[in-house]
């Protein structure tokens, strides 16, 4: 129980991290959105200023373009590292989420397993009263033929549900190995 809970106050932080992460990313991402609006704005009053020829104005937009230029470039980095930190937090949270699906699914699996061979042990201590009744059923007259035909598929159910408990038990434990690999 405590290592569930362990796991589980595992996943809250990862995705707490995930959640903050992509917020952030999402205000970087307007945020550069925004620079590269104002970026165009100022190349289209800059081309404006060249078109009416108004030396100084252009001088002053072409300053402006430039500034904004860098503006953008430097979001549009900010932006990718924030989105590498989101991807990595992300398979962070599915790795963390997949470990624990598997480790819930190899406990079913150990609880399973001993449940098949209590099951197991309480068909075995049948198997003495279905030997006898074959036994018996061997001693009657060959008329009898319904407590013989009885006795002998009592036999086979017996071997039959030995089997299964008996793949059931190792088809378990291999599932318990494929799941703690």
């Amino acid at each position: 129980m405590a290592k569930r809970n362990e796991m589980t106050a595992r996943l809250d932080l990862l995705w707490a991290e995930y959640e903050r992460l992509r917020g952030e990313a999402t205000l970087a991402r307007t945020q550069m959105l925004s620079n590269r609006l104002t970026h165009t704005r100022k190349e289209a009053q800059l081309h404006e200023a060249e078109v009416e020829e108004a030396d100084d104005q252009a001088d002053y937009f072409a300053e402006r373009v430039a500034e904004t230029a860098t503006a953008t470039h430097v979001s549009q980095e900010h932006l990718a590292a924030l989105e590498a930190r989101v991807e990595g937090a992300r398979s962070d949270l599915l790795v963390a989420q997949s470990e624990a699906v598997l480790g819930e699914f190899a406990a079913g699996l150990r609880d399973l397993a001993l449940q098949a061979t209590a099951m197991l042990a309480a068909l075995e201590s049948t198997a003495v009263h279905v030997r006898q009744a074959s036994a018996w059923a061997e001693q009657l007259p060959a008329t009898a033929v319904a407590p013989r035909d009885a006795a002998a598929a009592a036999m086979e159910l017996y071997i039959a549900l030995e089997a299964l408990l008996h793949d059931l038990i190792d088809e378990a434990g291999r599932g318990q190995q494929v799941a703690s690999e």
